[in-house]
C-alpha cells in the first residue's frame, strides 16, 4: 500500500496505476460546470415546442390549419387512450362484480343449506313427538 510520503510516493504509486490527477481535477471541474448550467436551465420556464414553433416565427413556422390538425390528432390519440384505459377497467369492474356474485351466492346457498337442515331437524322432532303422543294415547285405551 503506497503512503503519502510528501506526495512523492503518493504520485508515483497513482501514476504506475494509471491514474491522472489533472485529468481527474479537470473532469471534476467540467462535470461542476455542467452542474451549474442545468441548475440555470431547470429556473428557466418550460415552453412546450408547438407554442416555441409560433412564436420564435422561423422557418419551422406552422399553417393554422397544420396546427389545427396536429391539435386534433393529438384529441384524438389522447380519445383512443383513454376508450382503451376505459374499457380495461370496465372489464376489470365487470370481473370483480362476477366474482364477488359467486362469492355472494355461495354464501347465499350455504345459508340456505343450514336452514334446510335445521328445518329438516324440527320437522323429524315434531314427528318424533306426534308420534309418541299418539302411541301413548293408543296405550292408555
Amino acid at each position: 500500500m503506497p503512503r503519502n510520503d510528501g506526495g512523492v510516493a503518493y504520485a508515483a504509486a497513482n501514476s504506475q496505476m494509471g491514474f491522472d490527477l489533472a485529468r481527474f481535477d479537470a473532469s471534476v471541474a467540467d462535470m461542476q460546470r455542467r452542474l451549474g448550467e442545468l441548475e440555470a436551465e431547470s429556473h428557466k420556464p418550460v415552453i412546450p415546442s408547438a407554442v416555441r414553433m409560433v412564436s420564435t416565427g422561423t422557418a419551422n413556422h406552422m399553417s393554422d390549419t397544420e396546427m389545427l390538425t396536429r391539435v386534433r390528432d393529438l384529441l384524438a390519440q389522447s380519445e383512443s387512450r383513454q376508450q382503451r384505459e376505459l374499457a380495461i377497467r370496465i372489464g376489470q369492474v365487470v370481473r370483480d362484480v362476477d366474482a364477488q356474485r359467486v362469492a355472494d351466492l355461495s354464501r347465499i346457498q350455504q345459508g340456505l343449506g343450514r336452514i334446510d337442515a335445521m328445518t329438516t331437524a324440527d320437522a323429524a322432532a315434531h314427528r318424533e313427538l306426534a308420534n309418541y303422543v299418539i302411541t301413548s294415547t293408543r296405550q292408555q285405551k
